[in-house]
This record gives C-alpha cells, sequence and structure tokens, in this order.
C-alpha cells in the first residue's frame, strides 16, 4: 500500500456512525498531515491515523485521553486535534528531561533512524517548546501537561482513561504506567509505541509479570488488524494491548517485509 493508497483508505472506511464522518476524516487527516511537515516526529502518518481510526469507531464517552511521552509534541498536537472534536481534556505526562536512564536493550526507531541504543536524556524536550508547537499546530485549549518523572506523578492522579497512547522507550517505565491504569481504562485497551523492539515487547507480555500483577494472562495484541479495521493494518512500531478477548495474538516483531505501511 502506497501513501496515497493508505490515505485514501484511512477516508473510505468511514462508518459514517456518530462521529465516525468522512468529513471529519478528511479534517484529521489534513491537521496530522500538517503537523508531520512542521513538527519533527517519532511516530509515521499512519501511526496517529490507525489511533484516529480505533478512537472514532470505538470510543467511550467517559475518561481522558492521555499520552504518556511526547518528545516535541507531535503526537499531542494530533491527539489534541482529535480530543477537542470528540469533546475530551488530553493529558500529557512527560518528564521533559528526556528518559530516566539508558536503555537495557538494543533500541530502534525507523521514523528517526535510530538504531542502537537509547541513552539517559534521550528525547527531552523543554515544556515551552512542547506547549508552542501544540499552540501553533494543535488544540492547546484541550491539554493538561504534567511534568516530572511519571513514577513521581502518575500515583498522585486519580483519572479515567478512554484513549491511551504509551511511548516512553524505557519498559520499566511502561510497566509502572500499565500498573496503575489498567483498570482505569474504559476503552478494550491501549496503544503501545515499541513493537519495533523485539526485547521490550518480550518483557511487556511476561506471563510472570502479568500474573504477579493482574492475576492473568498477557493481553492479546493487535499486531496486524483488529476486527472492525477493514484491512487498516497497523505501522510496523504501533500496537494495540487488548483488555478483552477480542484481537490477535501474533508474533510480537514486525514482520517488515509485509509491511502494508512503507512508502
Amino acid at each position: 500500500m502506497n501513501r496515497d493508497e493508505f490515505l485514501n483508505t484511512f477516508i473510505d472506511i468511514s462508518t459514517e456512525k456518530g462521529v465516525d464522518t468522512k468529513n471529519l476524516r478528511t479534517f484529521l487527516q489534513g491537521k496530522f498531515l500538517n503537523v508531520e511537515e512542521k513538527i519533527v516526529c517519532a511516530h509515521e502518518i499512519s501511526d496517529s491515523l490507525y489511533i484516529a481510526h480505533k478512537v472514532l469507531t470505538d470510543h467511550p464517552k467517559e475518561g481522558v485521553i492521555a499520552e504518556f511521552g511526547c518528545f516535541n509534541g507531535g503526537m499531542s498536537a494530533k491527539l489534541s486535534i482529535l480530543a477537542a472534536k470528540l469533546g475530551k481534556k488530553l493529558v500529557i505526562f512527560d518528564s521533559f528531561q528526556g528518559l530516566p536512564c539508558d536503555a537495557k536493550y538494543k533500541t530502534y526507531n525507523p521514523n528517526l533512524e535510530i538504531l542502537g541504543d537509547f541513552h539517559r536524556t534521550q528525547f527531552a524536550q523543554s515544556l515551552d517548546t512542547v506547549r508552542k508547537n501544540i499552540e501553533d499546530n494543535g488544540d492547546i485549549s484541550v491539554c493538561e501537561f504534567i511534568p516530572g518523572w511519571i513514577e513521581d506523578t502518575l500515583p498522585k492522579t486519580n483519572y479515567v482513561y478512554s484513549t491511551v497512547f504509551i511511548d516512553v522507550d524505557i519498559i520499566e517505565t511502561a510497566q509502572f504506567i500499565i500498573k496503575n491504569i489498567w483498570n482505569k481504562i474504559e476503552s478494550d485497551g491501549l496503544f503501545t509505541h515499541e513493537s519495533c523492539i523485539k526485547d521490550y515487547m518480550d518483557r511487556l507480555l511476561c506471563p510472570i509479570w502479568w500474573k504477579e500483577n493482574f492475576n492473568c494472562q498477557p493481553p492479546r495484541i493487535a499486531r496486524k488488524c483488529d476486527e472492525n479495521s477493514s484491512g487498516f493494518l497497523l505501522a510496523p512500531c504501533l500496537n494495540y494491548l487488548y483488555k478483552s478477548d477480542s484481537g490477535y495474538k501474533t508474533n510480537t516483531t514486525p514482520d517488515s517485509s509485509n509491511n502494508p505501511f512503507e512508502i
């Protein structure tokens, strides 16, 4: 699937039910593409449009949209536009000091052409810069910022979540987030943006961790597609962890040779 085919697919698979209209999808796509032009993003356009697709076709009325790890605020700007259209708040958690520690595994981010190690303080961006990027390219009116290390700030909040996007790069931080919010998510799961990292995903789906923390098996993941996506597939780094029994559980490492979003 080339770029134009992908963009057309996002518009064409509108259900025309409730908020999910072709007009809104066309509006969101245009705004998201504008963000891509103005802000250096650590994700692909397909990542953000898949999130919009999932939210438009299946979003709970209750709860905030939350982003954990915002880098330059590219995804934040996009999510703020989506949140505004849905009448929701966007809560952005970030240290604004980069990563809390070095990653203990080899990392990969094709969007930033990074292959190797993630280091402490990497991806640091100031709150002022992120706020300005959202003001210029998104909708700052729906945003709430929670600055500081997530391990310190998250326990002090008490949100109910409708949509969750995690892109924190450090597995211990991701596990801490999930442990604190899993039972507060009103939708059927959450997005994670580290599927290109095998060691990360293996630990994220560790049966022992899920047994110890939630007394259950690891969640199913939507590596290739979900039941309602009409062939609208996930990009290599994005994944969805289902709270329910729906979805598909496949290999945690993507098959780049069969990536429909390579453009």
